[in-house]
Parts: C-alpha cells; structure tokens; sequence
C-alpha cells in the first residue's frame, strides 16, 4: 500500500483513497496512517468505514487524533 502511494504520489496524483474490508481485515485508518507516514503531499481519504463494525465514537476520537498529529 505505501509503495502504491509513493508511486503515486511521483506520477503526480493529489489523493490516494482506501475502503475498510471487513472480508481481507483491512483497517483502512491505520493504513492510511502509515500511507500519510511515508509521503510528503498527497492526501489521505477513506471511501468508506464500516458504521456496523466501528463505535461512532471511537472513530470520532481516531480521526481527532489523526487531525491533532498531523499538525
């Protein structure tokens, strides 16, 4: 995934998106995360996260962190 980011980031794209997978255990915020570690410019977004599977309020409180770390 990081290396796909990074890939992307140099062919010049702004974004670069992942959707949690409850079928693979794919968490797309600690992804993300590591995704946002390893580049300097592209941005980060989820296209989907799964309001059945994660507390609303704990991914209220991941994404606050997110935004507070990133500063």
């Amino acid at each position: 995934m990081v290396a796909a980011a990074q890939s992307a980031e140099a062919r010049g794209y702004d974004s670069f998106w992942l959707a949690e997978d409850s079928w693979t255990g794919r968490d797309a915020i600690t992804a993300l995360s590591c995704v946002a570690f390893n580049t300097t410019r592209i941005r980060v977004g989820t296209s989907l996260i799964g309001t059945g599977t994660r507390n609303p309020v704990l991914t209220a409180m991941t994404f606050n962190s997110l935004w507070e770390l990133a500063q």
